[in-house]
């Protein structure tokens, strides 16, 4: 458990629910795990709220969400790569390289569904999806 804390704890990217702390209530034996609030809802009930509507979510929201998904599973499944801010190119960053980034292990989700993409509430409009409940990872060294 505690290597899942310190990788969650290290896993930062604009599209995946901030780890912040953690509780262990030793006499009940639960652990509580602290994380960024995300206020909006999950994908799950949007969709389910626009079948309810008999209504379409367009197509490019669609595509957009599943684009910002896809970034933040990149950035699980490649570890030691980074994205160019504006460029779209990957590059691969050796260990302690000149930035200061270190090597951190691969994690597989492994519950990817509509439940588990959150949303932030900005100003009253949903902001992008965020890569949530990574309980059921794998973790590779």
């Amino acid at each position: 458990m505690l290597l899942f804390r310190n990788i969650l704890k290290d896993l930062h990217h604009d599209h995946i629910v901030r780890y912040h702390d953690r509780h262990v209530d030793r006499d009940a034996g639960i652990l509580y795990i602290l994380m960024e609030y995300c206020g909006g809802g999950d994908l799950s009930t949007i969709i389910k709220q626009a079948t309810k509507q008999k209504r379409l979510i367009p197509e490019d929201t669609i595509w957009n969400y599943f684009y910002q998904i896809l970034q933040a599973l990149q950035h699980c499944h490649h570890p030691n790569t980074h994205q160019r801010s504006g460029s779209g190119s990957i590059s691969n960053s050796p260990p302690g390289d000149c930035e200061g980034n270190s090597r951190r292990a691969q994690i597989l989700h492994r519950d990817l569904k509509p439940d588990n993409g959150v949303f932030h509430a900005l100003c009253g409009f949903l902001g992008p999806p965020n890569l949530f409940q990574f309980f059921l990872t794998k973790i590779t060294l």
